[in-house]
């Protein structure tokens, strides 16, 4: 049975209901398969061990970190203005391991590098807890340290002032090649060419010298081992000085610059510390040495007549290693460049006398730990002996005040 067509008509344009084939897109032809690659239904499976590898590596370190790695791994940094107390067991990190496996000391490796290469050791801002800028904070303001009790007392009760404070112990036995107690070298100057010269009982004032060989007079290479002729003789007046004037006092005169000026300060150091052993009722040590300006004319000043060479006080600071004291030996170098200027005007350096450094030129060991530079290569003995006799009245002075037996404070 045919169905009727049905023709509708609407204006010029007719369309038809006849059923018929829908017409769908264009049939295309398949994709070749790439050449030597199998079609996907074909591959195989496999493990995606790149995604999988760094996942894992990520997993481990994670847990590494959540375990405590790091902090057994890398131990934490002590901030520069904490008190130290004293001096650690050994070296915790794998550089003060390998100096100390080579026998070297940090200074002298620090020297080596600083006189390599000068850029390279830029001041390194330490870590710092908010404990550690509470803990400067209250030094700058009070002069004490949270950490010392009996800081704490005597702020409390000035009176407990009066109590001389103990200097840091020795950490080790005499080191090799220092020279013993009753050591002699016959070309030292006075006290029968003792090398450790004590004038006077229970010394309170140490002096030695970390470049010993250090000239005057000009002309030459600026050092020698005639020691009258060398800085060891103006430590040696300033010795005499004070014991005339009622202070004890100890000079080591051991050659420090034995071995060279790279490792003049790591020999001091252990000098430094010898004194301390031997001599405990020390309570100002004093590194007296040259300055390095050739111009006589800026090293020198007129007093009284008499041609005088100029002294400088340098205060090491903790910007480039620990130094609990540095707040104290800057006090104390204060108070002896008042007493100097008030002596002797113009003999100090630069504005006050007083310059702060980054290096702390071992000066880490007592409240009152100063580097005195005297002149320089240009200035004559005389001129020397001069400024030693002034800077021993101020000492003295001081002494007699009872400044020195609070530690320099």
């Amino acid at each position: 049975m045919r169905r009727p067509i049905i023709i509708w008509w609407s204006g010029s344009r007719r369309s038809w209901n006849r059923p018929g084939p829908r017409r769908g897109p264009r049939a295309r032809a398949p994709h070749p398969p790439a050449v030597g690659r199998p079609p996907a239904a074909a591959r195989a499976w496999r493990w995606p061990w790149g995604a999988l590898t760094v996942y894992g590596l990520t997993l481990a370190a994670s847990l590494w970190v959540l375990a405590g790695g790091p902090r057994r791994l890398f131990p934490p940094l002590q901030p520069v203005t904490a008190p130290l107390g004293g001096r650690t067991a050994g070296p915790s990190s794998w550089a003060g391991r390998t100096l100390a496996a080579l026998g070297v000391e940090e200074a002298t490796a620090r020297a080596w590098v600083e006189a390599a290469l000068p850029a390279m050791l830029p001041p390194a801002p330490a870590p710092r807890s908010w404990r550690s800028w509470l803990g400067a904070a209250l030094a700058d303001l009070s002069g004490s340290r949270i950490h010392d009790l009996r800081q704490l007392v005597a702020l409390a009760l000035p009176v407990m002032e009066a109590a001389a404070a103990r200097p840091l112990p020795a950490a080790a036995p005499l080191p090799p090649g220092l020279p013993g107690p009753e050591a002699v070298a016959p070309a030292l100057p006075g006290d029968h060419g003792r090398v450790w010269a004590q004038l006077g009982s229970g010394p309170l004032i140490g002096i030695y010298h970390t470049f010993t060989r250090q000239t005057f007079g000009g002309g030459g290479s600026g050092y020698s081992t005639d020691w009258p002729r060398t800085v060891v003789q103006v430590g040696w007046w300033l010795a005499q000085d004070l014991h005339r004037l009622g202070v004890p006092v100890v000079q080591a005169r051991v050659d420090n610059m034995r071995q060279g000026l790279l490792d003049a300060y790591h020999l001091s150091y252990r000098t430094a510390r010898q004194i301390l052993t031997w001599y405990p009722g020390v309570r100002v040590l004093l590194d007296v040495a040259r300055g390095d300006n050739p111009d006589p004319a800026a090293t020198t000043v007129e007093l009284a007549g008499v041609r005088v060479a100029r002294i400088a006080i340098v205060v090491g600071t903790n910007r480039l290693l620990p130094d609990p004291y540095w707040h104290q030996d800057l006090r104390f170098a204060l108070r002896l460049a008042g007493r100097l200027e008030a002596d002797a005007p113009g003999i100090l350096e630069g504005k006050d006398g007083v310059s702060t450094v980054p290096y702390r030129y071992n000066q880490e060991l007592l409240p009152a730990d100063l580097l005195i530079r005297i002149g320089g290569p240009g200035n004559t003995l005389a001129q020397e002996r001069y400024a030693a006799s002034y800077l021993a009245e101020a000492l003295a002075q001081l002494a007699h005040t009872g400044a020195l037996t609070r530690g320099g404070g």
